[in-house]
Protein backbone atom coordinates (compact mmCIF):
# COMPACT_ATOMS: atom_id res chain seq x y z
CA UNK A 1 0.00 0.00 0.00
CA UNK A 2 2.82 2.31 1.20
CA UNK A 3 4.75 1.74 -2.32
CA UNK A 4 1.19 2.44 -3.90
CA UNK A 5 0.81 5.58 -2.50
CA UNK A 6 4.84 6.40 -3.21
CA UNK A 7 3.93 5.96 -6.95
CA UNK A 8 0.45 7.86 -6.76
CA UNK A 9 2.49 10.42 -5.78
CA UNK A 10 5.23 10.27 -7.66
CA UNK A 11 2.97 10.37 -10.61
CA UNK A 12 0.70 13.79 -8.96
CA UNK A 13 4.04 15.77 -9.14
CA UNK A 14 5.38 14.61 -12.49
CA UNK A 15 1.84 15.88 -14.74
CA UNK A 16 0.49 18.44 -13.27
CA UNK A 17 -2.00 18.25 -15.60
CA UNK A 18 -3.19 15.01 -14.25
CA UNK A 19 -2.83 16.55 -11.22
CA UNK A 20 -5.38 19.67 -11.64
CA UNK A 21 -7.65 17.10 -13.95
CA UNK A 22 -8.51 14.69 -10.46
CA UNK A 23 -8.28 17.54 -8.59
CA UNK A 24 -11.52 19.35 -10.66
CA UNK A 25 -12.94 16.00 -11.21
CA UNK A 26 -12.70 14.59 -7.24
CA UNK A 27 -14.31 18.18 -6.31
CA UNK A 28 -16.87 17.67 -8.98
CA UNK A 29 -17.56 14.45 -7.17
CA UNK A 30 -17.36 15.62 -3.69
CA UNK A 31 -19.84 17.98 -4.73
CA UNK A 32 -22.33 15.21 -5.96
CA UNK A 33 -22.29 13.40 -2.97
CA UNK A 34 -23.10 16.23 -0.61
CA UNK A 35 -25.85 17.55 -3.52
CA UNK A 36 -27.56 14.13 -3.50
CA UNK A 37 -27.48 13.89 0.39
CA UNK A 38 -29.46 17.14 0.50
CA UNK A 39 -32.22 15.80 -1.98
CA UNK A 40 -31.95 12.42 -0.38
CA UNK A 41 -31.13 10.57 -3.37
CA UNK A 42 -29.65 7.94 -1.95
CA UNK A 43 -28.87 5.38 -5.32
CA UNK A 44 -27.25 9.06 -6.67
CA UNK A 45 -24.87 9.27 -3.22
CA UNK A 46 -23.77 5.72 -3.98
CA UNK A 47 -22.97 6.25 -7.67
CA UNK A 48 -20.94 9.21 -6.60
CA UNK A 49 -19.25 7.82 -4.13
CA UNK A 50 -18.22 5.00 -6.42
CA UNK A 51 -17.22 7.58 -9.48
CA UNK A 52 -15.14 8.99 -7.13
CA UNK A 53 -12.84 6.08 -6.35
CA UNK A 54 -12.85 5.08 -10.15
CA UNK A 55 -11.01 8.28 -11.28
CA UNK A 56 -8.11 6.75 -9.80
CA UNK A 57 -8.84 3.09 -10.95
CA UNK A 58 -6.20 4.45 -13.92
CA UNK A 59 -3.03 4.93 -11.29
CA UNK A 60 -3.87 1.42 -10.00
CA UNK A 61 -3.97 -0.09 -13.51
CA UNK A 62 -0.37 1.99 -13.77
CA UNK A 63 1.00 0.25 -10.85
CA UNK A 64 -0.11 -2.75 -11.17
CA UNK A 65 0.46 -3.85 -15.45
CA UNK A 66 3.54 -1.21 -15.38
CA UNK A 67 2.12 1.34 -18.07
CA UNK A 68 2.14 5.58 -18.16
CA UNK A 69 -1.18 6.90 -19.44
CA UNK A 70 -0.55 10.14 -21.02
CA UNK A 71 -2.45 13.56 -20.11
CA UNK A 72 -4.72 13.20 -23.07
CA UNK A 73 -5.86 9.78 -22.38
CA UNK A 74 -6.15 10.17 -18.65
CA UNK A 75 -8.25 13.82 -19.21
CA UNK A 76 -10.53 11.43 -21.63
CA UNK A 77 -11.10 8.96 -19.56
CA UNK A 78 -11.93 11.71 -17.03
CA UNK A 79 -14.33 13.17 -19.79
CA UNK A 80 -16.28 9.63 -20.21
CA UNK A 81 -16.43 8.47 -16.56
CA UNK A 82 -18.19 12.02 -15.37
CA UNK A 83 -20.52 11.79 -18.28
CA UNK A 84 -21.22 8.46 -17.29
CA UNK A 85 -22.04 9.81 -13.80
CA UNK A 86 -24.06 13.04 -15.10
CA UNK A 87 -26.08 10.99 -17.70
CA UNK A 88 -27.75 9.11 -15.00
CA UNK A 89 -27.70 10.90 -11.73
CA UNK A 90 -28.06 14.51 -13.21
CA UNK A 91 -31.06 13.03 -15.69
CA UNK A 92 -29.17 14.35 -18.56
CA UNK A 93 -29.85 11.44 -20.42
CA UNK A 94 -33.27 12.54 -20.79
CA UNK A 95 -32.17 15.97 -22.44
CA UNK A 96 -29.79 14.29 -24.78
CA UNK A 97 -31.35 11.29 -26.02
CA UNK A 98 -27.98 10.05 -27.95
CA UNK A 99 -25.71 10.50 -24.67
CA UNK A 100 -25.99 6.95 -24.01
CA UNK A 101 -24.33 5.75 -27.09
CA UNK A 102 -22.06 8.66 -27.90
CA UNK A 103 -20.38 7.27 -24.00
CA UNK A 104 -20.17 3.66 -25.68
CA UNK A 105 -18.03 4.98 -28.17
CA UNK A 106 -16.11 7.08 -26.50
CA UNK A 107 -15.58 4.17 -24.25
CA UNK A 108 -14.87 1.61 -26.77
CA UNK A 109 -12.45 4.40 -28.85
CA UNK A 110 -10.73 4.41 -24.96
CA UNK A 111 -10.53 0.94 -24.01
CA UNK A 112 -9.50 -0.27 -27.49
CA UNK A 113 -6.57 2.00 -26.90
CA UNK A 114 -5.97 0.38 -23.54
CA UNK A 115 -6.12 -2.82 -25.36
CA UNK A 116 -3.47 -1.96 -27.42
CA UNK A 117 -1.08 -0.89 -24.67
CA UNK A 118 -1.37 -4.33 -23.18
CA UNK A 119 -0.70 -6.07 -26.39
CA UNK A 120 2.53 -4.68 -26.17
CA UNK A 121 3.28 -6.95 -23.54
CA UNK A 122 2.69 -9.91 -25.41
CA UNK A 123 3.67 -8.70 -28.95
CA UNK A 124 7.87 -7.78 -28.74
CA UNK A 125 9.75 -8.31 -31.73
CA UNK A 126 11.90 -5.53 -32.42
CA UNK A 127 12.65 -6.70 -36.21
CA UNK A 128 8.88 -6.49 -36.99
CA UNK A 129 7.48 -3.40 -36.95
CA UNK A 130 4.40 -3.82 -38.83
CA UNK A 131 3.53 -7.66 -37.23
CA UNK A 132 3.99 -5.81 -33.75
CA UNK A 133 1.59 -2.93 -34.32
CA UNK A 134 -0.87 -4.96 -36.26
CA UNK A 135 -0.96 -7.51 -33.46
CA UNK A 136 -1.30 -5.08 -31.11
CA UNK A 137 -4.18 -3.33 -32.98
CA UNK A 138 -5.91 -6.54 -33.31
CA UNK A 139 -5.56 -7.51 -29.52
CA UNK A 140 -6.89 -4.65 -28.41
CA UNK A 141 -9.74 -4.70 -31.27
CA UNK A 142 -11.34 -7.76 -29.27
CA UNK A 143 -10.69 -6.95 -26.12
CA UNK A 144 -12.72 -3.70 -26.32
CA UNK A 145 -15.49 -6.07 -27.83
CA UNK A 146 -14.67 -8.13 -24.53
CA UNK A 147 -15.14 -5.60 -22.20
CA UNK A 148 -18.13 -4.38 -24.16
CA UNK A 149 -19.73 -7.97 -23.75
CA UNK A 150 -18.77 -7.86 -19.97
CA UNK A 151 -20.17 -4.45 -19.53
CA UNK A 152 -23.89 -5.38 -21.46
CA UNK A 153 -23.68 -8.72 -18.95
CA UNK A 154 -23.36 -6.48 -15.94
CA UNK A 155 -26.08 -4.50 -17.29
CA UNK A 156 -28.59 -7.15 -17.62
CA UNK A 157 -27.30 -8.76 -14.29
CA UNK A 158 -27.92 -5.58 -12.63
CA UNK A 159 -31.25 -5.43 -13.73
CA UNK A 160 -32.78 -8.36 -13.41
CA UNK A 161 -31.06 -8.89 -9.55
CA UNK A 162 -30.68 -5.64 -8.17
CA UNK A 163 -34.14 -4.16 -9.92
CA UNK A 164 -31.77 -0.94 -11.39
CA UNK A 165 -32.82 -0.29 -14.88
CA UNK A 166 -29.69 -0.25 -16.58
CA UNK A 167 -30.71 -0.47 -20.10
CA UNK A 168 -32.41 2.36 -21.43
CA UNK A 169 -36.41 1.45 -22.74
CA UNK A 170 -37.08 2.28 -26.46
CA UNK A 171 -40.81 2.93 -27.69
CA UNK A 172 -41.23 1.11 -30.83
CA UNK A 173 -44.15 0.92 -33.22
CA UNK A 174 -44.60 -2.11 -34.52
CA UNK A 175 -42.68 -5.64 -33.93
CA UNK A 176 -42.82 -8.99 -35.42
CA UNK A 177 -43.46 -12.10 -33.00
CA UNK A 178 -43.36 -16.10 -33.08
CA UNK A 179 -44.97 -16.18 -29.87
CA UNK A 180 -47.65 -14.73 -31.28
CA UNK A 181 -48.08 -17.17 -33.75
CA UNK A 182 -48.24 -20.17 -31.51
CA UNK A 183 -45.71 -21.63 -34.17
CA UNK A 184 -42.20 -21.27 -35.56
CA UNK A 185 -43.87 -21.62 -39.33
CA UNK A 186 -44.75 -17.82 -39.57
CA UNK A 187 -44.69 -14.76 -37.69
CA UNK A 188 -47.63 -12.27 -36.88
CA UNK A 189 -47.08 -8.45 -37.34
CA UNK A 190 -48.09 -5.81 -35.34
CA UNK A 191 -47.17 -2.45 -37.30
CA UNK A 192 -48.58 1.32 -36.06
CA UNK A 193 -49.45 0.75 -32.39
CA UNK A 194 -50.55 3.82 -30.45
CA UNK A 195 -51.25 2.83 -27.47
CA UNK A 196 -49.91 0.21 -24.94
CA UNK A 197 -51.80 -0.41 -21.97
CA UNK A 198 -50.30 -2.19 -19.13
CA UNK A 199 -52.27 -4.33 -16.08
CA UNK A 200 -50.69 -4.95 -13.08
CA UNK A 201 -51.92 -6.29 -9.42
CA UNK A 202 -50.54 -4.26 -6.21
CA UNK A 203 -49.34 -5.70 -2.90
CA UNK A 204 -53.02 -4.93 -1.65
CA UNK A 205 -54.44 -6.87 -4.63
CA UNK A 206 -55.75 -4.25 -6.65
CA UNK A 207 -55.56 -3.67 -10.14
CA UNK A 208 -54.03 -0.39 -11.50
CA UNK A 209 -53.38 0.27 -15.31
CA UNK A 210 -50.07 2.03 -17.11
CA UNK A 211 -50.92 3.45 -20.68
CA UNK A 212 -48.13 4.04 -22.53
CA UNK A 213 -48.86 6.64 -25.84
CA UNK A 214 -47.19 6.48 -29.06
CA UNK A 215 -46.08 2.56 -28.96
CA UNK A 216 -44.92 0.00 -26.54
CA UNK A 217 -41.54 -0.30 -24.44
CA UNK A 218 -38.48 -2.67 -25.57
CA UNK A 219 -37.20 -3.62 -22.17
CA UNK A 220 -33.24 -3.10 -23.10
CA UNK A 221 -32.98 -5.53 -26.51
CA UNK A 222 -32.28 -2.43 -28.62
CA UNK A 223 -30.81 -0.40 -26.44
CA UNK A 224 -28.22 -3.22 -25.48
CA UNK A 225 -27.72 -3.94 -29.64
CA UNK A 226 -26.89 0.07 -30.44
CA UNK A 227 -24.79 -0.55 -27.00
CA UNK A 228 -23.03 -3.30 -28.67
CA UNK A 229 -23.15 -1.27 -32.09
CA UNK A 230 -21.06 1.83 -30.80
CA UNK A 231 -18.26 -0.40 -29.41
CA UNK A 232 -17.68 -2.39 -32.45
CA UNK A 233 -17.73 1.20 -34.09
CA UNK A 234 -15.77 3.30 -31.77
CA UNK A 235 -13.05 0.31 -32.28
CA UNK A 236 -13.16 0.79 -35.90
CA UNK A 237 -12.51 4.35 -35.41
CA UNK A 238 -9.64 3.71 -33.26
CA UNK A 239 -7.94 1.24 -35.63
CA UNK A 240 -8.51 4.36 -38.29
CA UNK A 241 -6.46 6.50 -36.30
CA UNK A 242 -4.25 4.86 -35.42
CA UNK A 243 -3.33 3.49 -39.23
CA UNK A 244 -2.90 6.77 -40.16
CA UNK A 245 -1.06 7.84 -37.59
CA UNK A 246 1.53 4.78 -38.27
CA UNK A 247 2.08 5.13 -41.76
CA UNK A 248 2.82 9.03 -41.08
CA UNK A 249 4.27 10.85 -38.24
CA UNK A 250 2.75 8.37 -35.48
CA UNK A 251 2.11 12.01 -33.01
CA UNK A 252 -0.94 9.78 -31.93
CA UNK A 253 0.65 6.67 -31.18
CA UNK A 254 3.49 8.50 -29.36
CA UNK A 255 0.92 11.25 -27.80
CA UNK A 256 -2.26 9.14 -26.94
CA UNK A 257 -1.85 5.40 -26.40
CA UNK A 258 -0.61 4.38 -23.05
CA UNK A 259 2.91 2.79 -23.22
CA UNK A 260 4.28 -0.17 -21.25
CA UNK A 261 7.39 1.36 -18.93
CA UNK A 262 8.76 -2.52 -18.24
CA UNK A 263 12.77 -2.79 -19.07
CA UNK A 264 11.48 -5.45 -21.50
CA UNK A 265 9.20 -3.83 -23.91
CA UNK A 266 11.85 -0.41 -24.11
CA UNK A 267 13.17 -1.87 -27.20
CA UNK A 268 9.87 -2.57 -28.21
CA UNK A 269 7.86 1.04 -27.63
CA UNK A 270 10.84 2.72 -29.95
CA UNK A 271 9.89 -0.28 -32.73
CA UNK A 272 6.39 0.61 -32.65
CA UNK A 273 6.75 4.44 -31.75
CA UNK A 274 9.89 5.97 -33.28
CA UNK A 275 11.06 4.41 -36.76
CA UNK A 276 9.55 5.42 -39.94
CA UNK A 277 7.28 2.38 -40.63
CA UNK A 278 7.20 1.10 -44.47
CA UNK A 279 3.57 0.53 -45.74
Amino acid sequence: MKSFIKFFSNRMKENKLIFISLLVYSAFCIFSIVWFSIKQHLINIVFSIVFFFTGFVPFLVEYVVNLKESSSFFLSYLVFIALSLIGPAYDLYSILKNLDTFIHLFSAFLVTALGFSLGTKFINSPKKEKQNFFGCLLFGFFFCLSVGLIWELLEYFGTVFFKVDNQEDTLLTSFISYGLSGTRDFVTTVENITQTVIYYTNSDGSIETIKIAGGYYDLGLIDTILDMLACLVGSIVFAIVSLISFSSKKLFIKNYIPVSTTIDSLTEETCLLDTTPNL
